[in-house]
């Protein structure tokens, strides 16, 4: 195992948390008690000895996994309202989507400011637009992406990317902005199965997921699934 960091723990506990903290497929399992907590002690006894710099027991880096499983098992329960939130959720899909990286200058301002006045949004035209200290990223379809073409030169896209989908999540609950967790679900759900995300672009309830078209389908599964089993908690709870 490589070290979670290049630091100096002085206790067994701290440095379980550095190792639980670095992989999350560990945490998850810790977090959803089903592991053998004896076994993953005696799995991660290498990386807790180098990282405190000596010699450990089975027996302590047991009892600190146990003390961070009770600290953290009331953080990580499924809550209500979160499961209120993921039941109201709903899924748009938007394919013909272009994933395009611009440098950011005036010119790239320029060119979509002028883009925008053109895109016709009753018709559910894509175009967000993520500014970075040096870049901008911009998510469209293909229309509205060969418009584009004819405002910049080839030289000023720094990367494009086609044959991209759409997964647009409204959050429908008034709890949303309140509730810690709703967008990390989903996407927690994409690192569980390694599917990769191209882009993400968030607004005030929503989220809009870009993956390749190939992974359409399977994402947009997962996610309904998701919202589904929410949904099903929703109506056990209210029979209860």
């Amino acid at each position: 195992m490589k070290n979670a960091e290049n630091v100096s723990i002085n206790s067994v506990y701290d440095a379980v948390v550095s190792i639980l903290s670095s992989h999350y497929l560990l945490r998850d399992a810790v977090d959803l008690e089903i592991v053998n907590y004896s076994s993953l002690a005696r799995k991660i006894l290498p990386w807790v000895e180098s990282l405190v710099g000596k010699k450990v027991s089975d027996e302590s880096v047991l009892m600190a996994l146990v003390r961070y499983s009770k600290k953290t098992k009331k953080r990580t329960t499924w809550n209500s309202d979160l499961t209120e939130v993921i039941a109201s959720c709903t899924l748009a899909v938007f394919d013909d989507a272009v994933d395009v990286v611009l440098p950011r200058s005036s010119e790239t301002f320029h060119a979509l400011n002028a883009l925008s006045s053109k895109v016709n949004w009753n018709k559910n035209e894509l175009l967000y637009v993520t500014q970075a200290s040096g870049e901008i990223a911009v998510v469209l379809d293909s229309r509205n992406f060969a418009k584009l073409t004819k405002s910049l030169s080839k030289s000023a896209f720094v990367d494009v990317q086609k044959n991209l989908s759409v997964i647009r999540i409204r959050f429908n609950s008034e709890k949303f902005i309140s509730t810690p967790g709703p967008v990390s679900v989903f996407l927690r759900i994409l690192a569980l199965h390694s599917l990769n995300v191209i882009e993400l672009a968030t607004a005030y309830n929503e989220v809009s997921i870009v993956v390749p078209d190939s992974l359409l389908t399977r994402v947009y599964d997962l996610f309904k699934e998701e919202i589904t089993k929410a949904k099903n908690l929703m109506e056990q709870s209210s029979i209860k």
